[in-house]
């Protein structure tokens, strides 16, 4: 008797080590085909991709959402103002985590995600952490001088001219406000989807163009810099 059961539960443990190889397979499959669309560095693509779950689990893999945490606890470390009535907003939000991360670490106030994908609108209302999401660029909107902080993490990398998007977020900043940008190590960075490559050095040196106080840092193959306007 003891002699089947043993051959039945290897024969049971047998098949859920198959389907096991088999799912893992399909999600390395599906990895592969992601980073495929995703080099594409479309807005099309980001639009498929918000609004898809099957596209979302392989971009909001653990070192992401492990990513925003950090940045969150850094923002709110560096910030000078007063946390729990300071107005945000988020350029290039996408699934609006980092703002989550910044409602967990005390921010009280109006936090606002800005992505020209309508579908992460979806994805940032999702979090239920009263979170307001515009569709768009930052150019259509008419802030001006509204926001104490304004965050722009892994987005300029992306864009034709980032200098002007720069220089949009300093004009919907407050005065004694703070903006928060991140871009990967170009030295680093191999994804054919970006269009700019920043080293630490020529980082320090775009950002020191826009001649406002800065405060930089390194970490996890990122640059990291808060302009204190």
């Amino acid at each position: 008797m003891l002699k089947r059961i043993l051959k039945y539960s290897h024969w049971q443990l047998s098949r859920l080590v198959k389907a096991l190889d088999r799912d893992s397979k399909k999600y390395h499959d599906d990895s592969v085909q992601f980073q495929k669309l995703m080099a594409a560095n479309t807005e099309r693509v980001f639009e498929q991709m918000y609004a898809d779950p099957q596209l979302l689990q392989h971009y909001l893999v653990k070192s992401r959402l492990d990513f925003y945490r950090l940045v969150a606890s850094k923002v709110a470390d560096l910030f000078t103002g007063d946390k729990v009535g300071a107005a945000c907003v988020d350029i290039g939000c996408g699934t609006g985590h980092l703002l989550a991360e910044l409602r967990k670490s005390g921010f009280g106030g109006r936090l606002v995600g800005l992505d020209s994908a309508t579908a992460a609108g979806d994805q940032v209302r999702s979090h239920g952490a009263n979170l307001e999401f515009y569709p768009g660029y930052l150019s259509d909107q008419k802030w001006r001088k509204e926001f104490d902080l304004v965050l722009c993490t892994e987005v300029l990398e992306h864009c034709d001219y980032p200098a002007e998007i720069v220089r949009e977020m300093i004009q919907v900043t407050k005065t004694g406000g703070m903006i928060a940008i991140t871009v990967p190590d170009g030295r680093n960075d191999t994804w054919e989807g970006h269009i700019h490559f920043w080293s630490p050095e020529s980082f320090k040196l775009f950002i020191e163009g826009f001649q406002i106080n800065a405060t930089f840092d390194y970490f996890e193959n990122t640059n990291f810099c808060m302009l204190h306007c």
